[in-house]
Parts: C-alpha cells; sequence; structure tokens
C-alpha cells in the first residue's frame, strides 16, 4: 500500500496550525497579563541596556524606552546597589532582590522592590529580567510604624517605667535599663531568677509583695504593688510594679511580666504632706492653748511685779517667780510661731551668759549622767535674738548633740564655747557688712554625720531617728531663728570624728537696766485710761499697775460697752488701751469706731500677736512687763 506524501504533509500543517493558535493564545494571555501587571517587568542587557518593558509612561511607546539605560530610571543614589546585585546575578546565576526608588509612570519617585532573575541563551546567560514592583505604601506603613515604635520607646523611657518577665518553666527574669535604674544595680549585678529579685526587695516587704501578688494572681493581673528596694549604694527607695500572670490552658503558671516605676519622690511628698497636716492640727490645737496661756501670763507677770515692790522682803522669790513667768512667756511665742502666729520678739537683749546658763541647767537635768557638759561663754554678749528663741536654739543645738552620743559608752562630751568674732569662719561667706560677730559652737565626740546626712541635717522632716521618735524641725526651726536675725549656722562632721553645729549672730552690746531714776518719769499725772479687754483677770493686773502709777483707770470687759460708754459724751478718756481678741466686737473693728467718732482717739492695741491694730498709737505684745507698759502708755499720751 502506497501512502499519499501530500496527506502526511498536510497532517502535519494541521498540527502547527493548531501548535501556532495555542502560541498565540498563551501570547495573547501573556501580553494582557504582563500588560496589565502593576509591576514593570524589565529585560535588560548585562550593562543595564533595556531591551523590552511590559508598560511604559502614558504618551511614550517602546522606541522611547528601548535602547535606553534601566539606571536612567533609578535615584542616583540607589545605583551603586542596583550594579552590585546585577553583578551578582550574572556572575552566580542566582536570584536576588534589592530595595531602590525609580519614577514611575507618572514620573514620581517612589520606592520599589527589584527582583532580578538571570536569562540565558544556550546554557550562557546574557542577559536579566528584572520585576520592580510598587512597595511605596508598604514602605510608608513601615516607617509609621517605626516611628511609632520610637516615640513610644521614647515615652517609656522619659517615664522612668522599667520593664520585665519571669519565665516559670526557666525561672528566668529579664530586665531591661530602666528597671535596673530603678533598682540601682547594673546590668552585672541585675538578678536572673526570681529569688534573686525577691533578695533586692526590702526584707520588711517581701511577705506583703507576695501576699499581694498572689492574692491579685487569680485575676491574672496584679498592679498598685508598693515596696521598697535596698540598692547596693544602701539608699531605700519606693518602687510601684503593675503587670499580669499568664496561665496555661491547663492552669499552669506559665509566667508573669510587667512594669516598674520609681516612686520614692511620691512617697517623700506624701509623707510630707502628712507631716504638714498633723503640724497644722497640732498647730491649731497650739494656737488655742497659746491664746488662753499668754492672758494667764498677761495677768501673772504684772501682778508679782507689784508683789515685789509692796513686799520686798520676798523679792528674792518673787524674781523667781516672775522669771519663769517670763520663760513661759516665751513657750508661748515659740507655740505661736509654730502655728504661724509669731508675737513680736522683745526689744531688750539679754546677755547670752544667762541665757546659756540656763539652757545649760536645763539639759543637765534632760541628758544621761554619763554625758559630760561644759560651758565656756564670754561675759558682756548679746545677740538680737528673743531670750526664750535663744534658749530654744541652743537647746535644740544640744538636743542634736545628745542624739550623736547614744552609742558612745564613755567619756561622752558636749562642750559649748560662746565668744565674739571679728569675721565669718568655716565655709560661711560674710556679705552682710556687720561688724563683729557672736560665735556660738556645740561641739560633741560622737558618731558623726556621713556627708549625704550632713548635707540634709537642716532640712524640714528629715531625720535619722526612728518614726515617731523625731519630727526633723528641731535643727531647722533653729536654723530658721538664726537666718531671721541675720545669722548663719554651719555642720561640720565626719563618721568617727564627732559634730560641730556652729552659729554666727551680730553682735550687740548688753543694755543695762533702766536706771531707777527714770521709773518717776513714767508715772501717770492723773490722765484718764479707758482698758478694755474681756479677761477679767488680765484687766484687774493691768489696771492695778496704771492705777499705783498714777492714772485713773476704767476697765470694761465688752466692747460694745466699752463704745457705748466713750460715745456718751459723759467722759473722756485721754487714752485706750483695748485687746485685740474679743467676743461681739474685735478690738479693730473698736477702734474703727472710736476714730470714726472721734479722730483724736489715743489708742494702744494690746495682744498676744505683733500684728497692731490699724489706727492704734502703738502695740503691746501679752505677756507685757509692768515697765514696758507704763512706758509706753507714757510715751503715747506725751506724742503730741
Amino acid at each position: 500500500m502506497v501512502r499519499d506524501p501530500d496527506a502526511g504533509l498536510e497532517q502535519r500543517l494541521a498540527a502547527l496550525e493548531r501548535e501556532n493558535a495555542e502560541l498565540r493564545e498563551v501570547r495573547a494571555v501573556l501580553e494582557v497579563a504582563v500588560g496589565n501587571t502593576p509591576s514593570f517587568i524589565t529585560r535588560i542587557d548585562p550593562d543595564g541596556t533595556i531591551r523590552f518593558v511590559n508598560r511604559v509612561r502614558q504618551g511614550f511607546d517602546m522606541s522611547h524606552v528601548v535602547g535606553t539605560s534601566s539606571y536612567d530610571y533609578l535615584v542616583e543614589d540607589d545605583h551603586p546597589i542596583a550594579r552590585a546585585c546585577f553583578a551578582r546575578v550574572l556572575a552566580t546565576g542566582q536570584p536576588e532582590s534589592f530595595p531602590c526608588r525609580a519614577r514611575g509612570l507618572t514620573g514620581e519617585v517612589r520606592d520599589y522592590n527589584a527582583q532580578v532573575t538571570p536569562l540565558a541563551t544556550d546554557g550562557v546567560i546574557d542577559g536579566l529580567i528584572v520585576v520592580t514592583t510598587d512597595v511605596s505604601s508598604l514602605v510608608a506603613a513601615q516607617r509609621a510604624l517605626d516611628e511609632r515604635q520610637a516615640q513610644l520607646a521614647m515615652a517609656v523611657s522619659s517615664s522612668g517605667i522599667g520593664f520585665w518577665s519571669w519565665s516559670a518553666e526557666t525561672d528566668e527574669v529579664t530586665w531591661d535599663d530602666a528597671m535596673c535604674r530603678a533598682f540601682g544595680v547594673s546590668r552585672a549585678q541585675a538578678p536572673t531568677t526570681f529569688a534573686g529579685v525577691v533578695e533586692r526587695v526590702h526584707p520588711a516587704d517581701r511577705q506583703d509583695l507576695n501576699d499581694r501578688i498572689n492574692a491579685q494572681a487569680a485575676s491574672g493581673v496584679f498592679g498598685g504593688v508598693e515596696f521598697r528596694t535596698i540598692t547596693p549604694a544602701g539608699e531605700v527607695r519606693w518602687l510601684l510594679t503593675s503587670g499580669e500572670v499568664a496561665w496555661g490552658p491547663d492552669g499552669k503558671l506559665l509566667g508573669m511580666r510587667g512594669g516598674v516605676s520609681d516612686i520614692t519622690e511620691r512617697k517623700r511628698l506624701e509623707e510630707t504632706l502628712t507631716q504638714s497636716r498633723r503640724l497644722e492640727a497640732v498647730g491649731q490645737l497650739a494656737a488655742g492653748v497659746a491664746h488662753n496661756f499668754n492672758n494667764m501670763l498677761a495677768a501673772i507677770i504684772p501682778s508679782v511685779e507689784l508683789a515685789a515692790r509692796r513686799a520686798p522682803n520676798a523679792a528674792d522669790l518673787l524674781g523667781i517667780v516672775k522669771e519663769s513667768a517670763e520663760r513661759a512667756a516665751g513657750v508661748v511665742r515659740q507655740l505661736m510661731r509654730f502655728a504661724g502666729r509669731r508675737a513680736a520678739a522683745t526689744s531688750r537683749p539679754e546677755a547670752l551668759s544667762a541665757i546659756a546658763q540656763r539652757t545649760v541647767t536645763l539639759a543637765r537635768a534632760m541628758l544621761e549622767h554619763r554625758i559630760e557638759i561644759a560651758l565656756d561663754v564670754a561675759p558682756g554678749l548679746a545677740v538680737a535674738v528673743e531670750p526664750g528663741e535663744m534658749e530654744h536654739v541652743l537647746m535644740n543645738l544640744v538636743l542634736n548633740a545628745k542624739d550623736a552620743l547614744a552609742d558612745v559608752p564613755h567619756d561622752a562630751r558636749i562642750a559649748i564655747t560662746i565668744d565674739r568674732v571679728a569675721a565669718l569662719g568655716g565655709n560661711v561667706t560674710d556679705r552682710s557688712g556687720a561688724g563683729e560677730w557672736v560665735r556660738i559652737r556645740v561641739r560633741d565626740n560622737g558618731v558623726g554625720m556621713e556627708e549625704e546626712t550632713r548635707r540634709r541635717a537642716m532640712d524640714p522632716f528629715f531625720t535619722t531617728k526612728a518614726v515617731g521618735a523625731g519630727t526633723g524641725l528641731g535643727l531647722t526651726s533653729a536654723y530658721a531663728v538664726v537666718r531671721a536675725a541675720g545669722g548663719r549656722m554651719e555642720i561640720d562632721s565626719a563618721p568617727g570624728h564627732g559634730t560641730t553645729l556652729t552659729i554666727w549672730l551680730p553682735a550687740l552690746a548688753v543694755i543695762e537696766e533702766a536706771a531707777a531714776h527714770e521709773a518717776a518719769e513714767l508715772r501717770g499725772r492723773g490722765e484718764r485710761l479707758l482698758l478694755v479687754d474681756d479677761d477679767a483677770l488680765v484687766r484687774s493686773a493691768l489696771a492695778r499697775v496704771l492705777d499705783e502709777a498714777g492714772y485713773h483707770v476704767t476697765t470694761i470687759g465688752d466692747a460694745r460697752a466699752a463704745l457705748a460708754v466713750c460715745v456718751s459724751g459723759d467722759t473722756g478718756f485721754d487714752l485706750v488701751v483695748l485687746d485685740e481678741s474679743m467676743p461681739g466686737l474685735t478690738g479693730t473693728q473698736l477702734l474703727a469706731h472710736l476714730l470714726a467718732y472721734d479722730p483724736a482717739t489715743r489708742a494702744i492695741s494690746l495682744s498676744g500677736l505683733d500684728r497692731p491694730l490699724t489706727g492704734a498709737k502703738a502695740h503691746l505684745v501679752k505677756p507685757v512687763a509692768a515697765g514696758e507698759l507704763l512706758k509706753v502708755v507714757r510715751a503715747v499720751i506725751d506724742a503730741r
């Protein structure tokens, strides 16, 4: 049988036509796919010359692109990374990718990722296929994420919060730098186990911390747990921790993680606020006690002076009573100062030798017999500090020295030296222009102070004593008195070498007692006085002093009644002495009415405070001595 050769050719031709049709169909699909893909597909020569690109910018055709260099479309800064990548793919035959910035269809520079694949002919790599995908939105999102993470890291860093985590399976604890700072340890010192962390907690807080975390852990979250830590340097810090507990599906503990912040300063402020509130309450009580005590002394002191004149044989005993009353008045002034109602200090300085001797006598009764206290004071020294305040200052310095001697079993000594110097010493600079200074030194041979303790010794509420054993106000109040008098205060101390507290105060000359003949000049000449005070004992005592001095005194215990008498027109008073704190009308209100009725009214205000009444010609502070009362009354009456 002979085959027809034309039939074979026809079959072959038909097969080729089917194959071409399939290829055309595949090509059409590829052309649609390649032409519409968002990526750029480029065939380039090894030198980067473009031989094919699947899409071009609107208004351009292939002739504008084919034959140009692929580097023409890349940002110049990215040329090196592209050249390096092309060279590696040509050399190794392995695909690679690189990020780049190039001009897209609109000519705008955008972010791309270029995937480079080798193209081989007959086994020889003679070109590259580069698929470039626009990743601008991904890059922008990543940049935004990086920025947010940077902001979060900055916020966490500025907050001072430290983060930690603990794995129950491995018992491994991880800390960050902020945690290390909170605990005052270095990375090398940071504990890596749960037991190690517990060791860093103050012994008194360990059980409470453990109980509180366990109690809250059942909910999966614990928070607001406060505890103390002791740093390697010995500093006690307050920390606050919050976190969460991770449990497995089977209820097994997987671990914990959380944060810690240093709240030491907040705790100090809370303690200061608590102290302030406590002191405010005590101050209100002190003000009330001082007011009543002041009125008692206002009656006692002038009465004792009168008694001493009438009974000269008992003058010595009555002098002791008067001195005790005056010292009590000094205590009242301190109470008023503490309550924020400071009374005026006496204008007459007292010899420091007498003040120091009284202080030492009282201190010896308070000190243990094993503590020796010595006093060396130069005669004729005085300072512009009220005697009661000066005793307060010296006593605080002595008590501070006493506390420093608690652990000195033998030869415990306190030495007080008071002398006159021409200039300030130590680390104190004299900027006052003052002349001579009185130097007061209180030395002890006690334990001494660390530098940090010495530096903070005069800070309010700072104390090294146990809770409840001291307020931390002793040296602070002493320093306040010294500074108010224009003086300076310095502490010199070192561990094991005792402490010396030195005070410099401007020196004054001691004013001697007024001559006896001056008393005659203070007597009255029959002038009519009105004394208004709601305290009957004060009225009685002051009225007797004024009556014996030659004045005619009318006493009234009610401000409204006093006003009625004054405006009645039946009597004319040369002087009105009136208290400030009275029921009904205060002294201020009464004086305002009197001046409105008669502007020529002369008045002396009488109060436990150092604030004179508006319109008063002079002011006396309770309790007032007889001599001071007569001196001021005479001066106001004589002033024309």
